[in-house]
């Protein structure tokens, strides 16, 4: 190896070294480090570590020296960072158990190798359940790559049977949609699709796709769909919906209770129009509405009012005295 090949090696390793086994609980001594290489079969001097270090400074690398050891005072996530992408991973459904565990070692190795084992003690949940189709990041991948390159996509979509297996639909039926986005929703994930016989948009939760590929064929262009001539906000379009099902969106009005601000913003953004009197405060939006938003109506019980339209101000009625008549005595 050339002299100068061997340097940038030595450089690197301590880096590597600083990386892993240095924070500012444990600084690392020149012996330590010194050591460290040793045991990856390369020996040095002391005064070649201070050197090395210093290129590292000069490299911009912030590095702290204390009466006790150096360490690497900045990395490029800090450790809360490194928490709540952890968090996030290990809260996911669609990651499968096996990749959780992969995707939670490489980001601990964002942080030094205590820290890991710190944060390990707390983010290790084994309880919380996890999609099994392992296909899942082959499945992203492709769908990631044919929106990139405008194409439509095939795959199998799988369901339950009375086993608890996961099965293909319709005796494996071959979907062929046009990708436009993936969205991470309600802890999943969803792929938005067009399938060319129907004029909307469909979705797809990604842990259900199986044997996805390219198909090679051009995707149909987003405007082309109902109500997308403007183009496509994946975050305006989701905003609307309390679950993912397809549906047209319908403008309605509901009055809430003053103290219901919080869920009013986080439902429907700062940005929702909201006008407040009195008696509370109006929203106005455009929603699908479904089985799911009905839902979330009754879950806020007498605190919420559907004012406008008028039908579904009915159908909400409907389904109160449904209820009612099966549990009234």
């Amino acid at each position: 190896m050339p002299a100068s090949d061997a340097v940038k090696k030595i450089t690197l390793c301590i880096l590597d070294i600083l990386k892993k086994y240095s924070d500012e609980d444990h600084p690392l001594t020149s012996t330590g480090i010194i050591e460290k290489l040793r045991q990856s079969g390369i020996e040095i001097e002391r005064k070649t570590v201070y050197r090395n270090l210093t290129v590292l400074e000069e490299c911009g690398y912030s590095i702290c020296r204390t009466g006790k050891g150096v360490f690497l005072e900045e990395r490029e996530f800090e450790l809360p960072e490194v928490r709540l992408l952890m968090d996030a991973v290990q809260s996911a459904y669609f990651i499968t158990g096996k990749k959780t565990r992969q995707l939670l070692d490489k980001l601990g190795s964002l942080c030094s190798e205590h820290e890991f084992k710190a944060l390990k003690k707390q983010i290790f949940i084994d309880y919380r359940p996890k999609c099994t189709n392992e296909e899942i990041y082959y499945s992203i991948d492709i769908i990631n790559r044919a929106i990139i390159e405008n194409m439509q996509i095939t795959f199998q979509y799988l369901q339950y049977d009375a086993n608890k297996n996961l099965i293909p639909r319709y005796d494996g039926k071959i979907y062929q949609v046009s990708p436009y986005a993936l969205v991470w929703v309600n802890n999943m994930y969803y792929l938005l699709a067009n399938m060319d016989k129907y004029d909307n948009l469909s979705h797809f939760r990604v842990d259900r796709i199986k044997s996805a590929s390219s198909s090679q064929i051009k995707r149909r262009p987003v405007n082309e769909i109902e109500g997308m001539g403007r183009g496509f906000d994946p975050a305006e379009y989701i905003r609307g919906r309390f679950a993912m099902f397809s549906g047209p969106e319908t403008r309605i009005q509901l009055k809430f209770n003053s103290e219901l601000k919080d869920i009013i913003f986080e439902r429907f953004g700062t940005d929702a129009l909201v006008s407040s009197d009195a008696n509370g405060m109006t929203v106005t939006a455009n929603v699908l509405v479904d089985n799911a938003f009905y839902s979330w109506v009754f879950m806020l019980g007498d605190r919420v009012e559907i004012v406008s339209p008028d039908h579904i101000r009915q159908e909400m009625a409907n389904k109160a005295k449904e209820i009612y008549n099966k549990y009234h005595i």
